[in-house]
């Protein structure tokens, strides 16, 4: 049986899901270059690689944020 606002709780749950993926993402991203950094001590290019992944990192965090307060 379909019941009033069933739709609403499906799209509230989906959001949530997603705002958890997001910043179960981020946070793999904010470990990232500290593992490549132990692992590889790669100096040159890795500084890029630490800004791209803290950058990608901030911007899940904001959208997971969102998702949750809409949710």
């Amino acid at each position: 049986m379909v019941y009033a606002g069933d739709n609403i709780q499906q799209l509230a749950e989906k959001r949530k899901k997603q705002a958890i993926r997001k910043l179960g993402m981020a946070g793999v991203l904010f470990v990232i270059p500290v593992v490549l950094y132990l692992i590889l001590s790669i100096k040159g290019i890795s500084i890029f690689i630490h800004i791209g992944c803290w950058f990608g990192g901030v911007i899940l965090a904001q959208k997971g944020k969102e998702l949750l307060l809409l949710s």
